[in-house]
């Protein structure tokens, strides 16, 4: 059975969820970045007992709006078109 832990802060955004299992081990831990205007920026993937992360980065216009979306694990580039 996993435990998931999340920690946020006062502009009501999530900035961490952790799963762990039944005996505390971390199992993958998420982090999430915005920027000033509180639009997801990024996101890093860590995998439990490695060294192995998977960072997903969103560009975005002016308005917001997400341009594309880099996964830099498998350096994949998914345009506004394709999300």
């Amino acid at each position: 059975m996993e435990k998931y832990f999340f920690q946020g802060c006062v502009c009501s955004q999530l900035h961490e969820i952790t799963c762990t299992s039944i005996t505390n081990i971390t199992l993958i831990k998420f982090a999430y970045y915005f920027d000033a205007q509180g639009n997801r920026i990024g996101k890093v993937q860590t995998f439990s007992n490695t060294d192995n992360r998977a960072f997903t980065w969103y560009s975005r216009d002016a308005l917001g709006n997400i341009i594309c979306q880099i996964d830099r694990s498998t350096k994949e580039v998914k345009h506004h078109e394709e999300l």
